[in-house]
């Protein structure tokens, strides 16, 4: 969980200071959407697959704190650019350390918990999440301000220095056994798991929606400083202030609610796991975009929490589900592929698409473009999102078989 709070400590702190390092580096909406979401999500999507392969096939917990020293290194380093391509090579390698970190943590943590129990595991892990981004947004908002965003980048990459050695002695991969690798004699290899698991039809479903709502998530949560601070007169103190309470409390509360109620539901039964992400989803849309059309900050303030807390209900019960979905030997590649997918296309495009679409409209004497673009973005992708996890839900259970053989083996 800590892991998973610096992880999005030092990806949404870059979001705070978009305003600083707009002024000061001569950047556009479209170059800095590219740099918060594409420069990053390339090699983080990219990455994972050939990092969690060596995951599976090594120690877990070693690649693990590995991975949380890299993309800490690499978040000071982004206090040292001095141009677009010198932020855009320290974000992409901020992307290669972050690469290293979820699928191992997923597969450990699915190694340890019981299919039923496994949302809420998660959920308490993705907690993370909101913890994360309340710390970036606070941390940048306020050493920003005092500081200026450069020392901001130093003091959220401080952390994971820190933290890495004691990921080293505390987290233990229990596949180890009289001197060998549980998963290495079992091996069936990345291209037979990615087989299996697009035979199935429900993943299939899982991963469009899945990818859909990465988009309209991170087309908000990136672009919601800028908004406050053009749209409702915020500063950036101010701004991380607000969103670290909005984004991490009800985002936490979210979270928690989200794998408990999808873990007692799905004893009943298992399409709920898809279910209740699709419930959250399709009621999310409109909350937004009432809350983005709201003329008062205290009013959107008021009603942006509701589709916050929905936003965050999703984690937990996705990524249990696509543990269920994988081979004990091969855990680790089916949440890489899933993230890789998930990241390229949802983290890769949502923030680069907002910042595009923003600049469009600005021309045109459109003085609320970045308001429209976020709705366009983010409320489109969430009712098309809530869609695809419906339909996954109800083909569950369909082509299951080619999993089903790599679990036996």
């Amino acid at each position: 969980m800590l892991a998973s709070c610096l992880n999005f400590l030092d990806r949404q702190i870059f979001s705070i200071l978009i305003p600083a390092m707009k002024a000061e580096l001569n950047l556009s909406d479209t170059e800095l959407g590219a740099l918060s979401g594409l420069a990053f999500a390339l090699f983080y999507s990219v990455l994972g697959m050939p990092i969690a392969r060596l995951a599976d096939r090594t120690d877990r917990g070693r690649v693990l704190a590995a991975a949380v020293a890299l993309w800490s290194a690499m978040t000071m380093l982004c206090a040292a650019v001095s141009g677009f391509w010198q932020l855009a090579l320290a974000r992409m390698m901020v992307g290669v350390g972050e690469a290293g970190g979820t699928p191992p943590s997923h597969a450990l943590l699915a190694e340890r918990f019981a299919p039923e129990q496994r949302s809420m595991a998660m959920s308490l892990v993705a907690l993370g999440v909101p913890l994360g981004i309340l710390s970036g947004l606070l941390l940048g908002g306020f050493a920003a301000q005092a500081l200026g965003w450069r020392w901001a980048f130093v003091l959220a990459g401080l952390p994971g220095l820190v933290l890495s050695p004691l990921l080293l002695y505390c987290v233990r991969d229990r596949r180890r056994f009289d001197g060998r690798w549980g998963g290495a004699d079992t091996d069936v290899g990345v291209v037979c798991t990615l087989r299996a698991l697009w035979s199935i039809a429900s993943y299939r479903y899982l991963l469009v929606g899945a990818v859909l709502f990465a988009l309209s998530s991170y087309g908000l949560t990136q672009w919601l400083p800028s908004f406050l601070v053009r749209s409702h007169g915020f500063d950036i103190r101010g701004a991380g202030l607000v969103l670290a309470l909005l984004l991490g409390v009800v985002g936490g509360l979210g979270t928690f609610s989200g794998g408990l109620v999808a873990d007692r539901l799905v004893k009943f039964d298992r399409r709920w796991a898809f279910w209740c992400p699709a419930v959250s989803i399709v009621l999310f849309a409109p909350c937004l975009v009432a809350a983005m059309l709201a003329s008062s900050t205290s009013a959107f303030l008021l009603i942006a929490a509701i589709p916050v807390f929905l936003n965050f209900t999703t984690i937990g019960p996705t990524y249990a589900m696509v543990q269920q979905f994988a081979a004990p030997q091969q855990r680790a590649i089916a949440a890489a592929f899933t993230l890789l997918v998930i990241n390229l296309f949802g983290l890769g495009v949502g923030p680069l698409a907002v910042g595009l679409i923003a600049d469009l409209l600005s021309p045109k004497g459109e003085t609320d473009a970045l308001r429209h673009a976020i709705i366009i973005v983010s409320a489109g992708g969430g009712l098309l999102s809530g869609v695809a996890f419906l339909k996954a839900g109800r083909l569950l259970g369909r082509g299951e078989a080619g999993m089903a053989a790599l679990q036996r083996a």
